[in-house]
């Protein structure tokens, strides 16, 4: 069980990054300062003939239903294993509340999500080694 345990929080530690990085980008940029939106370049644009798609609507279309098939898979990876028994132990024992980092969870970006259910992934995959 201690090792479940550590396993846990071994994830637990990026998510808690991420959810306060999350946190505190949500707060107001104070007056004068410059917002990380303000710093960015303008998008690149390209010239491309009047009625022609740069990318087709079915091409576009296909990614997006395999990125977003992706994204859902990824999200029930980390939620199937924050919601195992010793997940939940674990969590409580650290005061963290299993409710708070599964409705937190959707709020990941791409990039977090990926990061943390590969993580999981490797960790689960070490842990059934006996690593």
């Amino acid at each position: 069980m201690a090792k479940a345990a550590a396993v846990v929080l071994a994830v637990l530690a990026p998510l808690t990054t991420m959810l306060r990085s999350e946190e505190q980008s949500r707060l107001p940029v104070p007056p004068g300062a410059q917002s990380t939106t303000e710093r960015q370049s303008p998008p690149r644009t390209v010239d491309v003939p009047s009625g022609e798609h740069v990318v087709s609507p079915d091409l576009l279309r296909q990614k997006t239903v395999e990125a977003s098939r992706l994204r859902q898979a990824r999200l029930e990876t980390v939620r199937k294993f924050f919601s195992s028994g010793p997940a939940g132990k674990a969590l409580r024992q650290a005061r963290m509340e299993p409710s708070k980092i599964q409705s937190a969870l959707p709020m990941l970006s791409q990039d977090e999500l990926a990061k943390l259910s590969a993580k999981i992934d490797k960790l689960q995959a070490d842990f059934a080694a006996g690593a």
